[in-house]
């Protein structure tokens, strides 16, 4: 538990990382283009700044080394707050998340941010430095 003003409020036991992504619709959502991500931090909280054209995005909150927090299942993992502020009107909706929503969101974190290496052939790997999240693609031809 985090207390406001307290020296355990800026500790969390869990790498933190927003990610913002353009989407085509709201109805059917799908991961776009990269716009903007948080550096990923061991924080209670991670915030990114970005200005909007008029469209739609996705926000994703990323949680890493669940691990750390003792617990076996996803059900007892701590829950967060997602704050969007805007200084013109905007339409916010929380949506069922497809089943495929997080691997999407690391794969094109990866593809846009990280440094690409030709490991052995066929395969290549993605590197982030600062959020340090590996990604091996498998080519067949």
């Amino acid at each position: 538990m985090f207390y406001r003003n307290s020296e355990n409020s800026q500790r969390s036991p869990l790498d933190l990382c927003v990610v913002l992504f353009r989407t085509s619709t709201t109805a059917t959502p799908t991961v776009g283009a990269l716009v903007k991500h948080s550096k990923r931090q061991v924080r209670g909280f991670v915030g990114c700044h970005a200005m909007l054209e008029p469209g739609a995005y996705m926000a994703v909150c990323l949680a890493f080394n669940h691990w750390h927090t003792g617990l076996d299942t996803a059900d007892g993992y701590p829950g967060y707050v997602l704050a969007i502020h805007s200084s013109k009107r905007v339409a916010v909706e929380q949506i069922t998340a497809p089943a495929s929503l997080l691997a999407d969101s690391l794969v094109n974190l990866c593809l846009a941010k990280g440094q690409r290496h030709e490991g052995r052939q066929g395969m290549t790997v993605y590197y982030l430095t600062k959020v340090i999240i590996s990604l091996k693609c498998n080519t067949t031809s």
